[in-house]
């Protein structure tokens, strides 16, 4: 979504960073580099792909949430954490105490699991996969973590925006194609009170003195 300038008016298979775009920021946001590093490589693989005899796919999914099969704080689970405490969401930056004023794609790690099986199985499998069952905003997000019990106890806290109002645009969103291949919609509150089983299992949520 911040890989372009303007960004697609439809997040879907045919979207790709926009290349010139990343190198102008390369130097002053963490997330040209990244970015910019994760479309040449796929580039590349594509390239490599045409003179191989093997089939190729890709798949690529939003920011990954869900239950954590092991104990060390993931990167997925630590954005979570880090929103309701506001100390912003991982590449998304922004003040001490704010949420960022920004939308974001969310999957369910079990749907991105299923994604791999099926393109594997699937004979009319092909091409790219832009996974993602929602594009909400971290506001949002934020509300329905505060809901859960264990982070109840966290304040609510302002948006990143000059005036404190959301200015972000929602993008639209085309999962058409996931869902085409058999991936079975988890909902983001399902995903997020999953999440947060994970990080009070492991001891990364304090209780309530």
């Amino acid at each position: 979504m911040r890989a372009s300038k303007p960004p697609p008016e439809v997040l879907d298979e045919t979207c790709w960073s926009d290349e010139g775009f990343l190198q102008g920021i390369l130097f002053t946001s963490a997330y040209g580099c990244y970015a910019l590093a994760k479309t040449q490589q796929e580039r590349e693989a594509w390239r490599i792909a045409k003179t191989s005899r093997f089939k190729f796919m890709v798949i690529n999914p939003a920011m990954i949430i869900g239950p954590s099969l092991t104990p060390h704080l993931n990167f997925s689970l630590e954005v979570l954490l880090n929103l309701v405490k506001g100390h912003g969401a991982g590449l998304d930056i922004c003040p001490p105490n704010t949420i960022p004023d920004a939308y974001k794609g969310w999957v369910d790690v079990r749907e991105v699991a299923e994604a791999h099986v099926l393109a594997l199985e699937r004979d009319d499998s092909e091409g790219r996969y832009l996974l993602q069952s929602s594009i909400t905003h971290y506001a949002d997000v934020v509300e329905e973590l505060r809901r859960h019990p264990a982070l109840s106890h966290y304040p609510a806290l302002p948006l990143s925006s000059a005036d404190g109002s959301r200015q972000a645009v929602k993008p639209k969103m085309n999962n058409s194609k996931m869902r085409a291949l058999g991936v079975k919609e988890i909902s983001l509150q399902q995903s997020l009170a999953d999440s947060i089983s994970s990080l009070e299992a492991a001891g990364f949520i304090t209780p309530v003195q």
